[in-house]
């Protein structure tokens, strides 16, 4: 969980007692268990749309969870569920309510979160698969995961020595003179010395393989 509250971040880790008692009681909250019983996890909706603010502050959920927060208005919008997890922004406030401008400005933004999360999802993807593969061997080792402007996503430690000795200091990124060569060409051929390094390059989804 991640949050902020009066300008301060909140970030909790793990199964935390507030996380425990809100799986406990969800049921009783008015928004959550329409959103559970309908699987609906992408329209924008407040508590409102459910329950008047009496009716939510008679909930066991607002009583152990939310009356000392003071939280009487709640909004949110979800992400499509990804391997069984939900995943809700969701905005709250003590003395009023959210009205159709904020709804508009969630409703907007929601394909860009969706957007935004699918990226993040196959990056991560392609990261657990490449290290799978840089695991399976000496030759795979020499693996670079990257975006195609040239942040490095994943590197083995003799990729990076490879990359550094053969094009310049990486610091996290592709040097520049291989990222420049990268949008020209698919294979590239480097010389240091008496030695050479045959680059092959593979794009999926605004990611670079080499």
């Amino acid at each position: 969980l991640t949050g902020w509250d009066g300008g301060e971040e909140l970030v909790e880790i793990g199964h935390t007692d507030d996380a425990e008692q809100y799986r406990r009681l969800r049921h009783s909250h008015p928004l959550c268990a329409y959103r559970e019983r309908t699987a609906d996890w992408v329209s924008v909706h407040t508590v409102s749309d459910f329950a008047s603010r009496r009716e939510f502050r008679r909930t066991e959920i607002w009583n152990e969870c939310y009356r000392e927060a003071g939280i009487n208005y709640w909004l949110d919008v979800g992400l499509p569920l990804h391997h069984g997890t939900t995943r809700v922004f969701i905005f709250t406030h003590e003395s009023h309510d959210f009205g159709d401008r904020e709804r508009r400005l969630l409703a907007l933004l929601e394909p860009h979160l969706q957007r935004r999360a699918r990226d993040v999802e196959t990056r991560q993807e392609a990261v657990d698969a490449v290290a799978t593969v840089a695991e399976a061997g000496d030759e795979a080792n020499a693996v670079v995961l990257s975006t195609v402007s040239g942040t490095i996503e994943f590197a083995s430690a003799r990729s990076r020595a490879a990359l550094t000795r053969y094009f310049g200091v990486t610091n996290g990124r592709l040097p520049e003179g291989l990222v420049d060569l990268l949008a020209r060409h698919d294979t590239i051929v480097a010389q240091a010395d008496s030695s050479r390094l045959t680059v092959r390059v593979a794009r999926i989804d605004g990611l670079v393989v080499l």
